[in-house]
């Protein structure tokens, strides 16, 4: 079940995501100014605008994904597998290495 903070998201138009998001990163660039010139009497504040930016951002690529066609939702699998593999192929290096690693350290074994 979403929150109520992510509900008042969603019920945003795209205009007032952009807009929304516009304003709160200027707050932020803002903020962290004040914060390190003169310190901010709530410094957690910072925390929250940046996870209100995530929810933003987040809500803005959710609706760009549910607007594409079969053709591109296709081709995005098709990298993300691609990448998925590449990340897999990496590990198997590393646990490679440390078996080779492990074996010079205790020859015995």
């Amino acid at each position: 079940m979403a929150n109520k903070k992510n509900q008042d998201i969603v019920a945003l138009s795209e205009t007032d995501i952009k807009n929304t998001l516009i304003e709160i990163s200027m707050d932020l660039q803002k903020a962290r100014f004040t914060h390190s010139v003169k310190g901010l009497d709530n410094p957690s504040q910072l925390k929250v605008m940046r996870k209100k930016i995530a929810r933003l951002k987040t809500e803005e690529r959710s609706r760009e994904v549910s607007k594409l066609t079969e053709a591109e939702l296709s081709k995005r699998t098709k990298i993300r597998a691609r990448r998925k593999k590449t990340i897999n192929q990496k590990h198997q290096k590393l646990k490679n290495i440390h078996s080779l690693w492990s074996r010079i350290q205790n020859p015995q074994q």
